[in-house]
């Protein structure tokens, strides 16, 4: 389902120098408040944490997307790096605006071409543990 909210241009464009020049360790999305495009809320720098993009999130009472450049160990030991596509929907947020971010989130995934989901709707679903269990599900190690 589309909700013909439109993804501005400048998305991409930062999610680009997240994953090619490795800019930024996070980047928070949301929907514009006339409801027309997907915009970037928050780029931030590389030497953030997930602890710190989770924090944020979870001090966020509305819906938001996430874009994570995630770091873990994998099954072999060895360090490993995965780009997440996170979806937060906290209970607090109100239908309309829930309904409004579903129908919109492929939109933005398509845009970023990202596959790994991991989705969200209270500190616990945000949990470092979590998202990389959800990652491992989505890749080869």
């Amino acid at each position: 389902m589309n909700s013909g909210i439109k993804v501005n241009t400048n998305c991409a464009h930062e999610f680009e120098k997240m994953k090619m020049q490795k800019s930024y360790r996070y980047i928070i999305f949301k929907i514009s408040d006339d409801l027309k495009e997907i915009e970037v809320e928050e780029c931030a720098p590389r030497d953030a944490t997930y602890e710190d993009m989770r924090s944020t999130l979870v001090d966020q009472t509305e819906c938001r997307y996430a874009a994570c450049d995630l770091e873990f160990e994998g099954a072999s030991g060895q360090a490993r790096s995965k780009l997440a596509f996170i979806t937060w929907t906290p209970g607090s947020a109100k239908s309309k605006p829930k309904m409004v971010y579903a129908c919109s989130q492929a939109s933005l995934k398509k845009a970023l071409q990202l596959d790994i989901e991991v989705p969200a709707r209270d500190a616990e679903g945000l949990d470092i543990a979590n998202a990389i269990e959800r990652v491992r599900r989505g890749m080869r190690d």
